[in-house]
C-alpha cells in the first residue's frame, strides 16, 4: 500500500487507476499550480510520457522531486515559479 502525503496525491493516483492509465498517459498539458500535491504524486506524473507542459508552482513538490521528474520527462517544460 502506498502512503500519500495529501488528498491531492491520492486523488491523482485514483484517477490513474480509474482511467486505466490510458487518458492520463496521453495528457500533454497539466496545471497543478497552488494545489497541495507533493513528491508522492511525481511517480504518477512521471509516467505521463507525452506530457509537454507541467505547472507545479506553489505546491509541496521539492527541488529534488523536480530534478527526478525532469529526468523522467526530458521533453516536458516544468514550471515552478
Amino acid at each position: 500500500m502506498v502512503a500519500f502525503a495529501s488528498q491531492y496525491d491520492a486523488a491523482l493516483a485514483y484517477n490513474r487507476v480509474s482511467f486505466d492509465g490510458t487518458y492520463l498517459k496521453n495528457l500533454a498539458w497539466l496545471e497543478l499550480r497552488q494545489t497541495q500535491i507533493t513528491d508522492a504524486a511525481l511517480e504518477i506524473i512521471g509516467g505521463m510520457k507525452k506530457l509537454e507542459y507541467l505547472d507545479i508552482a506553489q505546491t509541496g513538490v521539492s527541488d529534488e522531486g523536480v530534478k527526478r521528474l525532469a529526468q523522467s520527462l526530458p521533453k516536458c517544460k516544468i514550471v515552478r515559479k
